[in-house]
């Protein structure tokens, strides 16, 4: 299973989500440009990119998308952007204590 979460910031969230999870910080990428990837936005041809990060989990991995300013179908223009919630794990009281009770269930 694949789950995508847009973000604001890929380095921040990236760091974040791994600390959180206690994995690794993931390296980030760019997506192919519009002439490698055909990118279209409302029928047109569009240079909309995004930075991806890959959190591989043992039954899931997080994707984690920080869209460019170009207009892209599900990226910055074609939705209104709703607050992105940020993912503190060291401000998160007891977030420690409820990983180590995920790892045993494990």
């Amino acid at each position: 299973m694949q789950i995508g979460v847009v973000v604001k910031d890929i380095e921040k969230a990236s760091a974040n989500y791994a600390d959180l999870l206690g994995v690794p910080i993931p390296k980030w990428a760019w997506t192919d440009a519009e002439d490698k990837a055909h990118t279209q936005f409302k029928e047109k041809p569009s240079p909309a990119r995004a930075k991806l990060a890959f959190i591989e989990l043992k039954n899931i991995t997080l994707e984690l998308i920080e869209p460019d300013s170009n207009p892209a179908p599900g990226g910055n223009s074609s939705i209104p952007r709703a607050k992105e919630s940020t993912i503190s794990p060291s401000k998160s009281r007891g977030w420690k204590t409820r990983r180590r009770s995920l790892e045993r269930k494990v």
